[in-house]
This record gives structure tokens, C-alpha cells and sequence, in this order.
């Protein structure tokens, strides 16, 4: 049995390893009306997201795609034509305390 079909997903040299509980299943049912992407870390991130944003809007023209990511990234994303909204997401550094 291949990884595939054991559920741990595709694992090669630029492969993202063990997948977390998800296989797909074949087509979707019906067109999604939104997708979210949430990938807010580092431009070099958004820059390996940016072909699966593009697949997501070739293959559902007419669904609003928005994604949430910081600062770095979001000057590099912004005005992407596959992207119908971005979220500017600001990290707050935590004081390590709880609120009182």
C-alpha cells in the first residue's frame, strides 16, 4: 500500500510530509462561494503559496478567495489577481502573563 492510500500523504523531497487527517475524495459536491487561506508567516511562505492560490482561482473563478497574512508577506501578495481580499494580520508580542 503507497502512502497515498494510507492515508499519510505525499512524501518526497519538496513534499509537506504526513498529512493531518485528511485524503481527498474526488470533486466537491458543489463550487465553494469562499475559501480561506491562512498562511501569515514569512514572504518565502507566501511566495510557495502563491501557485496553490492561483490553481484555487482557476479552478473556481467565481469563488471570493481571501487570505490572512503579516506585514512581510502582504506587501508582496497585494494586488494579486487571484486574491479577492487580504487580511493584515499584526502579531502582538504576549507580555506572558494572563489578564487580570
Amino acid at each position: 500500500m503507497g502512502d497515498a492510500e494510507a492515508g499519510r500523504g505525499p512524501v518526497g523531497p519538496n513534499m509537506a510530509g504526513p498529512s493531518v487527517g485528511w485524503t481527498p475524495r474526488g470533486p466537491l459536491p458543489e463550487r465553494p462561494r469562499s475559501i480561506l487561506v491562512v498562511m501569515m508567516s514569512a514572504v518565502g511562505d507566501a511566495v510557495q503559496v502563491l501557485p496553490v492560490v492561483n490553481a484555487l482561482k482557476r479552478s473556481f473563478p467565481e469563488t471570493h478567495i481571501t487570505w490572512v497574512l503579516q506585514p512581510g508577506p502582504y506587501s508582496l501578495v497585494q494586488g494579486h489577481g487571484a486574491v479577492d481580499e487580504l487580511v493584515l494580520f499584526r502579531r502582538v508580542k504576549a507580555s506572558g502573563r494572563w489578564p487580570r
